[in-house]
């Protein structure tokens, strides 16, 4: 939608009527009706705009506003919670990845999360952003090992080329390399639990 569409306008009236969110915390309702109010924009305004709206939020979310957070999503319409994964997931270059902060743990640790309450048609897109798991410093055991069950029920999916399937989303390469990350990450958890 265009913000100068007569349909946009109308809906502009209505927007809250999409509202699904039940969370009760301010910082939650505020970025989620963000996500709300553009969520029929193209994937290019929240690569550009519309990040920067989000993570403004997200720099002020307390360790229980990322909880709130995780726990609304359920909540969540599909649309909306990749929007978000979206967002949460965008480093702007790959040095990024081996870098730390305590923003994007945290930010780490909600995508790890939406993994394991999105629907499954979500859930095949995301994972080609999984090699942003390694940002988070706080792994939970957990939640690696429900993002490892899920990826291993695509094993034998059209999903996954097969036998020189034409039409497929993912490369047998590429499932591969989604399972030796989770279960390298997996094992890493495992040693720091130790």
């Amino acid at each position: 939608m265009t913000e100068h569409s007569s349909d946009y306008s109308k809906w502009l009236i209505n927007w809250k009527t999409n509202y699904s969110s039940q969370s009760k915390s301010r910082c939650v309702i505020a970025l989620y009706e963000i996500i709300l109010k553009s969520e029929f924009y193209d994937t290019d305004y929240w690569y550009f705009a519309g990040d920067q709206d989000i993570k403004s939020r997200l720099v002020s979310f307390t360790k229980e506003d990322w909880q709130k957070l995780k726990e609304d999503l359920i909540h969540w319409k599909s649309n909306q919670i990749e929007i978000l994964s979206m967002v949460l997931s965008t480093v702007k270059n790959n040095s990024e990845l081996s870098h730390t902060n305590p923003l994007e743990s945290m930010k780490s640790e909600c995508y790890a999360h939406i993994l394991t309450v999105c629907d499954d048609d979500l859930f095949i897109d995301l994972i080609d952003n999984i090699h942003f798991l390694k940002l988070n410093a706080n792994k939970n055991i957990n939640v690696l090992n429900r993002i490892k069950n899920r990826l291993l029920k695509l094993k034998n999916s059209p999903v996954i080329q097969i036998n020189g399937s034409s039409e497929f989303f993912y490369t047998k390469k590429r499932y591969e390399d989604f399972i030796l990350l989770i279960e390298t990450e997996i094992e890493k958890t495992d040693e720091k639990n130790k």
